[in-house]
């Protein structure tokens, strides 16, 4: 069989070639090839897409990220950072 490389999986065995791989899914990682299914939510201050292996990418300035996040949460109407990498909503000023 065929492992699914990294940023993919494959949800069953017997895999014959690597376009039987799904994509991994929004808001988790799939940094290991082989895996069967995603197992690990995208860590806090990060937002996890499915389109490459390098999927993992900081949260961006003006929004937060909890765990396990593909679209960034906007900071609220009247706060603000420039940082990125926010946690939580608590962390908009």
């Amino acid at each position: 069989g065929t492992l699914c490389p990294k940023g993919s999986f494959g949800n069953i065995t017997g895999l014959k070639r690597e376009d039987d791989c799904i994509l991994c899914t929004p808001g988790y990682l799939c940094n290991q090839p082989g895996l069967l299914i995603p197992t690990e939510k995208c860590p806090p201050g990060f937002k996890c897409s499915s389109d490459t292996e390098s999927s993992i990418v900081p949260c961006p300035e003006g929004f937060y990220c909890p765990e396990g996040t593909f679209n960034p949460q906007t900071c609220p109407v009247g706060t603000f950072s420039n940082r990125t990498k926010l946690q939580n909503i608590s962390e908009c000023l």
